[in-house]
């Protein structure tokens, strides 16, 4: 029925119900015409879920789109404008969700002490908290192993 599934199930409950009758409920046709009358409904009802669980999905965005718009308000009109030095934008809304803290949550004092350094700092900061590794392949001489035992015999 060109892509429409619900005019295919018709169709089909149809055509089984005809075979039904004339042919009786044993006959193979008739059994083969059921079989796939029931297979369409069930994909009408799949498709009918899969629809209702976008429709709840888009809401669910709405509904955070929204709070997320407020919170932006309110945070502009407090003039305590979260995310200083982020451009406006989905990384602003991004910090705001992940800086809001959550019920009953114990936040840690020291969180959010670099919050006033610009990106490139912060990134350098983790880095060097972490030990890149570009430090330790600075310290390797001209001919380091690298992690290849050299013994000099030809193979």
């Amino acid at each position: 029925m060109n892509g429409d599934i619900q005019k295919a199930a018709d169709a089909a409950k149809a055509a089984s119900d005809i075979y039904t009758k004339q042919l009786g409920e044993e006959d193979a046709q008739a059994k083969d015409a059921a079989k796939n009358a029931e297979l369409l409904a069930s994909a009408v009802e799949q498709r009918a879920n899969q629809q209702q669980q976008l429709q709840q999905q888009k809401e669910q965005q709405a509904n955070v789109l929204q709070r997320l718009q407020a919170q932006r308000q309110q945070s502009l009109l407090t003039g305590q404008r979260k995310g200083a030095g982020v451009p406006a934008g989905s990384g602003s809304r991004l910090a705001e969700t992940v800086s809001a803290p959550q019920e009953g949550a114990a936040l840690d004092p020291s969180i959010g002490e670099k919050g006033h350094m610009d990106v490139d700092a912060l990134v350098k900061f983790i880095q060097g908290a972490q030990g890149g590794s570009s430090a330790g392949s600075k310290s390797r001489g001209k001919n380091a192993l690298r992690g290849k035992k050299r013994t000099g015999a030809k193979r």
